[in-house]
């Protein structure tokens, strides 16, 4: 089976989506599908990609086009089609919701739609009007012309069902995983507390890009209505311009010093900050997947966080259930996870049991079952 990955929207930096990207591919090329696969991108893609032990696996075309932008659209929407054909590809997966649609009798198109959080909480993600909609557009477009589409929780497959309409059995659901092995040694805790200004005292984690949705803005507020002096809450992930809103609210707080933008971290950071942390806070207002919470979990890291979306199906009983809207329910919790060691030990054994339910070549193989569907359907 010949499938072309459409990856012309990965660049350095891009968090999840090159996550994704990177684990979904090596799992399926170690657990040899007998797939010929041809991967497409742009001049812009992440290094990490190329240099992956399984790259040498895989086919690669550059394509002379940035990530982001217009013209990139352009080419995933539909001008990529000739140079797919072109390779003879028979199942087009494309990996963040825009990509070609189906040419009947030729080619099956399979889209991932990671998530619907900037049409669904229009305010709670740092883009604007135009690129919105621009988003909509493009990602309705491949959707509803997709021969099947892919999403990662049983959540965000409601989700794309009722806000696109499309049929239920078209949609495959592919949760994420968790690597059996880590990315890198943590950094050690000296150096880690050193270089980060961690303090000597208890460390409160919460991953993940500078988002409203991220409700990180609940957690500084949650830190302050604690009041211990003696607690330093980590952010790291991806920064954006909402970065700055966080640092001035954690300054009128009177928390700032004890509020950690990191920004981006190197793998053996994010182990150490891990390994450090008396417990991981995820308390957003909407997720696609959750993967930081997995990853918590598989650490086995006391958790707490929402119930909302899909991060209900990710941690099921192992985590303390938060409202990222009851900044009371927040700090609450902080001061559980602090203060009791029981619920930090149950959390602790709950974690890692929950997060083996979860693993990348699952994902891989639900992945390959979705490419056979849409090549069946195209063959009907």
């Amino acid at each position: 089976m010949r499938i072309g990955v459409n990856g012309l929207h990965l660049t350095e930096g891009g968090g999840g989506a090159v996550r994704y990207a990177s684990e979904l591919l090596r799992a399926i090329c170690e657990a040899d599908h007998g797939l010929d696969i041809t991967m497409f991108i742009s001049r812009d893609a992440p290094a990490e990609l190329r240099d992956a032990v399984w790259a040498s696996a895989v086919r690669w075309v550059q394509l002379p086009v940035a990530a982001h932008g217009a013209p990139n659209a352009l080419l995933q929407a539909g001008g990529m089609l000739p140079l797919a054909l072109a390779h003879r590809v028979g199942v087009m997966h494309s990996l963040a919701g825009v990509g070609p649609p189906r040419v009947p009798g030729a080619m099956a198109s399979v889209v991932t739609l990671l998530d619907l959080i900037w049409l669904l909480l229009p305010d709670q993600v740092s883009m604007s009007a135009a690129e919105r909609a621009s988003w909509i557009r493009w990602t309705r477009f491949a959707t509803q012309r997709a021969t099947r589409v892919i999403a990662i929780s049983h959540a965000g497959a409601a989700d794309i069902a009722r806000s696109y309409g499309i049929a239920p059995e078209r949609i495959d659901v592919t949760p994420l995983g968790v690597r059996a092995v880590a990315l890198a040694a943590p950094t050690p805790e000296p150096e880690l507390r050193d270089r980060l200004a961690l303090g000597a005292g208890p460390v409160l984690l919460s991953v993940g890009q500078q988002q409203p949705y991220k409700a990180q803005d609940q957690l500084i507020r949650a830190l302050a209505q604690l009041g211990r002096r003696d607690v330093v809450l980590a952010l790291p992930g991806p920064p954006t311009d909402y970065g700055g809103e966080l640092a001035r609210l954690a300054a009128g707080l009177g928390v700032g010093d004890r509020v950690r933008l990191l920004g981006f971290v190197s793998d053996a950071d994010v182990e150490g900050l891990f390994a450090v942390a008396t417990a991981v806070l995820q308390p957003s207002r909407m997720e696609g997947f959750g993967l930081p919470a997995l990853e918590a979990m598989q650490r086995g890291r006391p958790l707490a966080c929402s119930g909302r979306s899909a991060l209900g199906e990710v941690v099921g009983d192992a985590a303390l259930l938060v409202d990222p809207d009851d900044v009371g329910s927040i700090a609450a919790a902080m001061g559980r996870l602090l203060d009791d060691e029981a619920l930090r030990d149950d959390l602790g054994r709950r974690g890692p049991a929950r997060a083996s339910e979860f693993t990348w070549e699952a994902t891989a193989q639900a992945t390959v079952e979705s490419y056979r569907r849409a090549l069946h359907a195209a063959r009907s």
